[in-house]
């Protein structure tokens, strides 16, 4: 209920994306901030990311659900020089340090926000990494903590299988059997939305191209 409650106290698409990214993804900040163009890709009519988590340097791929490729897409920048998706109003990365060795988080900007109305409705104060948390157990709730540990492209421990079964294969978990790890992962995000999507998305999210159109009607109205 929280988590609904937090999504409806979004007034924009900056702030949709903010809270669907640790949501669906089980990011962080910087993972956010060094996402990358080429990271971002398509195959057979659907969107993924590919990646190294900023945190752990481990790989992950992630299945992105429509109402979030749309809002990746919405503000994206195409020509950024160092390929970044996503820069604050200022230039600089979504998450930068001062020459003073500062951390300065445009997350807790968008955030702040957020979680002022969400506590106004009854939402307990909660920190931005509590979508991550939630994505994480829900993961795990629904397959393994083996599962949870390459959803979050955290180290894989073998639990006993061999290299070939570690990457390849499904053994010891009850989704996706003869899948590899990452396959697998991908049919447990796709369940998750199935459970979340009713409650988050009741009606479908337009598409890129209306959000755009949304937006230059809005420009001149203004």
């Amino acid at each position: 209920d929280e988590v609904v409650t937090l999504f409806k106290c979004c007034d924009t698409p900056l702030q949709r994306r903010y809270l669907l990214v640790p949501l669906f993804l089980g990011w962080t900040q910087m993972d956010l901030a060094t996402l990358e163009r080429d990271e971002f890709v398509t195959k057979d009519g659907h969107y993924y990311v590919d990646k190294l988590r900023s945190k752990t340097g481990i790989q992950g791929y992630w299945w992105v659900c429509p109402e979030l490729a749309a809002l990746i897409k919405e503000g994206a920048n195409d020509d950024d020089p160092d390929g970044l998706l996503y820069r604050t109003e200022r230039g600089n990365p979504l998450v930068w340090y001062s020459e003073n060795g500062n951390r300065c988080d445009s997350t807790k900007n968008v955030w702040r926000p957020i979680m002022k109305r969400a506590q106004q409705k009854g939402v307990r104060p909660l920190p931005f990494s509590a979508l991550r948390k939630f994505a994480l157990q829900m993961v795990k709730n629904l397959s393994s903590h083996e599962l949870g540990k390459v959803f979050a492209a955290q180290t894989i421990s073998d639990g006993g299988m061999d290299v070939n079964e570690k990457h390849y294969t499904g053994r010891g978990v009850s989704v996706g059997i003869g899948q590899t790890q990452f396959e697998q992962v991908i049919e447990v995000q796709k369940t998750m939305y199935a459970q979340l999507k009713p409650h988050l998305f009741p009606s479908r999210a337009p598409d890129t191209q209306s959000i755009a159109e949304q937006s230059k009607t809005q420009t001149k109205a203004a």
